[in-house]
């Protein structure tokens, strides 16, 4: 009825057969060379089984869906692929427990995101059947807060001294008279001049302090889905077809057996 594949040498194929008893899951591995026979449980062991639909997503994740008879009407069966076996997980039916549910389609995406479709059926009405596994967690936001950082910079500036002359009063000029044998000899000596002087010295000063304000960084990450286990709790139920906008198929019809 169905066949997914993940890669050229990994793919199943979902059907039934009849053990002549009754319709009975039948699911069949490609492994690159061959189909072997998988092993697969039923939802009624002496009644019917019929899987219509499966979706894989890797060679450790894959997701078959179909039906099964239950005490008073067909019911929905969902299994999963897991690289080992198949098993059967919960599924949900709706309100009614004289009608039948049927799926008859699955898609599943990264994650084990998966929607499964279907219809139920009562005496006059055909409706159909949507079950998702999909749960959405909230976008969520990280913000990283830089704290304020402050440079100070120092510059040593010279300041330089001048000194003052030191004055000291004296002649303009020193005159010395000598007398030798009876010679009179007079000199002049200029007087010495004042001198200055002049001292620098380096005193350190802070000139300059700059502050960064804080920087604040937030990423955003957004919705994702992920998927969850096949769950009453986590799937929704149509049974409607009105407003699908063509997106759905309508269940019209379900296998009878003689």
């Amino acid at each position: 009825n169905s066949v997914s594949c993940d890669s050229s040498s990994d793919c199943f194929a979902v059907g039934e057969y009849y053990n002549g008893i009754a319709y009975q899951n039948l699911i069949e591995q490609w492994d690159g060379t061959a189909w072997s026979i998988a092993s697969s449980p039923n939802g009624a062991t002496n009644g019917d089984n019929n899987l219509y639909g499966v979706s894989c997503i890797s060679s450790t994740d894959c997701f078959a869906v179909g039906w099964y008879s239950g005490a008073t009407a067909d019911q929905t069966l969902i299994e999963q692929w897991d690289g080992t076996a198949w098993s059967i997980v919960p599924s949900p039916n709706g309100p009614s427990p004289s009608d039948d549910y049927v799926l008859r389609g699955v898609s599943c995406l990264q994650g084990s995101n998966c929607i499964a479709v279907g219809g139920s059926t009562d005496v006059e009405t055909d409706s159909t059947l949507v079950l998702s596994n999909i749960q959405a967690t909230p976008p969520s936001t990280t913000t990283t807060t830089t704290p304020p950082s402050t440079t100070t910079t120092t510059t040593p500036p010279s300041t330089t001294t001048t000194a003052a002359p030191v004055s000291v009063t004296q002649p303009a000029s020193v005159t010395t008279t000598s007398t030798t044998q009876g010679v009179s000899v007079t000199s002049t000596t200029a007087a010495a001049q004042a001198a200055s002087a002049t001292v620098t010295t380096a005193l350190p000063t802070t000139t300059t302090t700059a502050t960064a304000p804080p920087a604040t960084t937030s990423i955003t990450v957004p919705a994702v889905h992920t998927g969850q286990a096949w769950s009453s709790s986590l799937w929704w139920l149509l049974v409607s077809a009105s407003g699908l906008g063509g997106l759905l198929l309508l269940f019209s019809r379900r296998r009878t057996n003689a």
